[in-house]
């Protein structure tokens, strides 16, 4: 995913100093305007799903349930495409340059079979970024070698918008042209609920790049040709960081599913790290835009900086907003935070107070302020994310109302989740009335022993524990939360001797995984079978004793804190947990659990 987004910010970086230096200022002005206009549409059509499918497909279970999530994600773009051929049709009757506009068609088609979010949530972008390095290149080359046209600029935005269409038309067998996907199309009513959470998600896309492009628009009524081809390299630098930024933060976004389903402590730890990262590399980058603006504009331009005055008014601009890579990378994070708890109303409405913000700095150029604070726009509305961002998700953690953003007009609490807790079991007054079998005959011991302080049901090995749970409360998502303890010598990963362990939901197997306590070995989890990571990945605790053949051995036992989430809105469930392992003496190896909770949420309150 890094590669990916790193060509494509390269690609603008390169692109644009060979139309600078080959196209006149107000031809640049316009091309920046029809480019600002392709991504604030393509936005709509794309219609939230490279942030929604992303989460679903990570957490899909089988080929039918991606399969499904593809064949909604092409029905729930198909509408916002179709208006928006529509409106682009009817742009050049009212702007200059209105060519500029029609030649971006390919670019919103590409939008429209857009493969990205499928191959992310599966780890399979590599061979994609590679293929667009390559069209990328191939088009940079053709500009270059049509950089004395007349038509340059219709040049390079038909070239771009075809090279990305060929690009994923390629994929169209394994995505929205694959075998069956026509079976899986939604019900007219899980479609509407589909485009009710969507749309929060859209709403806050189109807000974030309105108020980049209303602003835009708007420049030249107030500015010279000469400001307005500054700003727009400056705009398009920005963006160029923000694509590396999102790159990265996209990069481990099915990690942070996983992890943000373990637990919140584990979530916030991944913040943190993740966070310091990125602080640390966008402070050095702000240094240099503010240090070294002329070298950096040399290197940026290819050596060809253009006129002195051209030179003098972006490196200006390029100091005025040097802090904003910081504010971009602090907020990256809150914003997939939001996503991930599902608070799309917040996300919206946070969208919302940013675009009143953007539209407060163009009312102050038409009362009278001087357009030189223009430059600071950048700086405005970054600060004002962040600043926004933050005070959204500490009132969401806190669950109170947010009469902070859109001006009163939205609450967070109109999305509210609304948990009830069906099942708990700590296993103090034994196993209650969970069933653990052993083959196909039910286990009648008590299975219930002390174990790190705490009463644990086990120790099992080749036993399944099952509960069904009748009844459910009207629900959107159903949760399954337990503390998994891995005792003694699993050995994780050894091909057809692997230590497996799976959850099974109404009988359905949903997730298959491996465990290791030793050395030189490797484990599935967190993820399941075919992954390997090194054994206690993830683990709550890993140094703990063991239980039988490791007693007295720190690092015998680990505990894991379990936890399966899912789109679920039948009346009842199944569930069941059993292991797959080598060896039938629970000395050698066996597993507990402890603190098992089922929960059900409600969105639609």
């Amino acid at each position: 995913m890094l590669v990916l987004n790193v060509s494509n910010a390269l690609f603008q970086l390169v692109l644009i100093p060979i139309l600078i230096n080959h196209t006149a200022a107000e031809n640049m002005g316009a091309y920046f305007i029809a480019l600002s206009y392709s991504v604030l549409a393509s936005t709509f059509v794309n219609f939230g799903t490279s942030q929604t499918a992303v989460v679903e497909l990570r957490k899909a279970d089988s080929d039918e349930e991606k399969t499904r999530i593809l064949a909604e994600t092409a029905l729930l773009r198909l509408i916002p495409f179709l208006l928006s051929i529509f409106v682009t049709a009817l742009l050049p009757m009212f702007f200059s340059h209105g060519l500029y506009f029609l030649l971006v068609l390919p670019i919103l088609a590409a939008e429209f079979i857009n493969p990205q979010f499928f191959l992310i949530s599966g780890y399979k972008i590599k061979p994609y970024a590679f293929l667009n390095l390559g069209i990328r290149l191939a088009v940079l080359g053709l500009v270059f070698y049509m950089r004395d046209s007349p038509y340059l600029i219709e040049v390079a935005i038909l070239a771009t918008g075809f090279g990305m269409l060929l690009l994923h038309i390629l994929y169209l067998p394994t995505t929205f042209l694959r075998k069956g996907i026509w079976k899986e199309l939604p019900s007219m009513q899980r479609l509407g609920k589909m485009f009710s959470t969507n749309a929060l998600v859209l709403g806050n896309g189109l807000t974030v790049h309105l108020q980049q492009s209303l602003f835009l628009f708007a420049l030249p009524s107030f500015v010279t040709p000469l400001f307005l081809s500054a700003y727009g390299f400056v705009d398009k630098l920005i963006s160029s960081f923000r694509m590396l930024v999102n790159a990265y933060s996209a990069s481990f976004m099915p990690h942070a599913a996983i992890t943000h389903q373990t637990s919140f402590k584990a979530w916030q730890k991944l913040k943190r790290q993740q966070n310091i990262i990125l602080s640390v590399v966008c402070i050095a980058a702000g240094l240099v835009m503010y240090f070294f603006p002329e070298q950096l504009l040399y290197i940026l331009l290819l050596g060809k900086t253009g006129t002195p005055a051209f030179l003098a008014e972006t490196a200006r601009l390029m100091q005025f907003i040097s802090p904003v890579p910081f504010f971009i990378a602090m907020n990256v994070l809150n914003v997939a935070e939001l996503i991930l708890e599902k608070q799309f109303v917040a996300y919206f409405g946070a969208g919302v107070v940013v675009l009143i913000v953007s539209l407060l700095a163009i009312d102050a150029l038409y009362v009278g302020v001087s357009p030189a604070w223009a430059g600071f726009y950048p700086l405005l509305i970054e600060s004002a994310c962040l600043l926004i961002y933050g005070v959204i998700i500490r009132k969401v953690r806190a669950t109170v109302l947010l009469p902070f953003f859109a001006l009163g007009l939205f609450s967070c609490n109109d999305n509210l989740p609304h948990h009830v807790e069906v099942y708990r079991n700590h296993f103090d007054g034994g196993r209650g009335d969970l069933q653990v079998f052993a083959g196909d005959n039910e286990d009648s011991r008590p299975l219930v022993y002390s174990f790190n302080g705490n009463k644990v049901l086990g120790p099992l090995n080749h036993n399944a524990v099952y509960r069904e749970i009748k009844n459910l409360p009207e629900h959107d998502i159903i949760e399954i939360y337990f503390d998994i303890f891995i005792h003694d010598q699993w050995k994780g990963n050894d091909g057809l001797a692997s230590d497996y362990w799976g959850l099974f939901i109404d009988t359905k197997r949903v997730f298959y995984t491996t465990f290791s306590n030793l050395p030189n070995t490797t484990q599935a989890y967190p993820e399941q079978e075919g992954h390997y990571f090194k054994p206690g990945a993830n683990s709550f605790k890993n140094d703990l004793d063991g239980r039988c053949s490791f007693k007295g051995k720190v690092g015998g036992s680990s505990v894991y804190q379990f936890v399966w989430k899912k789109p679920h809105s039948a009346s009842s469930i199944k569930f069941a947990m059993s292991d797959l392992i080598q060896e039938l003496d629970p000395c050698v190896k066996s597993w507990s659990i402890d603190n098992l909770i089922v929960t059900c949420t409600n969105y639609d309150n």
